[in-house]
């Protein structure tokens, strides 16, 4: 009996071969953020990754995708923050992962990377993409961002990856115990923060019912505005109904019912009494509009009074009514 050895050989292309998985994202722009969307805009990107199989057999992948807080402070996941020139002031944002859960990493508390088991064919590179949910979040004072560009750059092992090959037969296969590999898929998170304002509060003057031998009858409101931080602003009143006509100044007429043509004189002024300094919208700009109520943003609303005078009473009984327009000009 004559014994022949057998000897088992594999390809040296095959015993040679291997997985690779490589990951990339792109940097993100959140555009232009004003006072209605500092804490809500949101936009979806999108988390690539690669695994190059040169086995003849396909395989199970387990990936680790992994990010800090950048380079605001590595530690701040929940949220993050973009920065202007400086840490303050900072827009804050979250990154949530397809589960709404915290995009993070195994080093820091507050969030979780993401994980997840593919396969991925012999002889192929196949991608996948994993969507990333950017938002700006809300209860964390982006309103008073100074206008301006903001940036959270992900750089200089602030991104991670790592992943575990699972044999021909299977078997148990997990990334989390694997190495990190750092600054694998740099990218950045940008927005800008423009000057905005907006009329927040606005309540209507009520001067009530008067007798005829009224007279310099007054009555008061008041103006809520919110701009920017450091925006200057200026508010021009300009009643519908001017008095004269193409006035300027302030001056109205009040209007009265059905066939009623009684007009009722008015005047907004920004200060109480007859000798109240008139309020007007005498130019269109900040630099124009000279008879107006200036102020400049804070992010925060800010309270402006307005004043009405009317001369006298001593016209048809009826309900007289105008509009005034506010123009905020920044």
């Amino acid at each position: 009996l004559y014994l022949v050895p057998l000897a088992f050989l594999l390809p040296t292309s095959n015993a040679q071969a291997a997985v690779n998985c490589t990951a990339m994202m792109a940097s993100v722009n959140l555009g232009d953020i004003t006072l209605a969307n500092a804490d809500n805009e949101s936009i979806t990107a999108t988390l690539k990754y690669d695994c190059r199989n040169t086995y003849l057999f396909s395989r199970d992948v387990s990936i680790c995708l992994a990010v800090d807080g950048g380079d605001y402070n590595q530690t701040d996941v929940f949220p993050r923050y973009m920065k202007n020139t400086t840490p303050t002031p900072s827009l804050a944002f979250t990154m949530k992962l397809p589960n709404n859960t915290i995009w993070g990493s195994r080093n820091y508390t507050g969030g979780s990377e993401y994980k997840t088991v593919v396969n991925v064919p012999g002889g192929t590179t196949t991608s996948f993409n994993v969507p990333i949910q950017i938002s700006l979040s809300s209860g964390y004072n982006n309103i008073s961002a100074t206008p301006g560009n903001y940036t959270n750059n992900f750089v200089g092992g602030s991104t991670a990856m790592s992943y575990d090959v699972g044999g021909l037969l299977g078997g148990n296969i997990n990334c989390s115990n694997k190495s990190l590999q750092s600054n694998t898929f740099p990218f950045k998170v940008q927005a800008t923060v423009i000057k905005d304002c907006k009329v927040t509060t606005a309540s209507d003057v009520n001067l009530g019912s008067q007798p005829a031998n009224e007279i310099n009858i007054p009555g008061n409101s008041n103006i809520g505005v919110t701009c920017t931080k450091t925006t200057p602003y200026n508010i021009g009143l300009a009643p519908k109904t001017p008095n004269p006509i193409g006035n300027t100044n302030g001056g109205g007429f009040l209007n009265g019912t059905g066939g009623n043509t009684d007009k009722v004189p008015y005047q907004l002024r920004s200060a109480v009494g007859t000798n109240g300094k008139k309020w007007g919208n005498n130019g269109s700009t900040v630099g124009t509009l000279t008879n107006g109520v200036t102020g400049t943003g804070s992010g925060a609303e800010q309270l402006n009074n307005v004043y009405v005078t009317v001369p006298s009473a001593d016209f048809k009984p009826d309900t007289y009514t105008d509009t005034v327009t506010i123009h905020v000009n920044y």
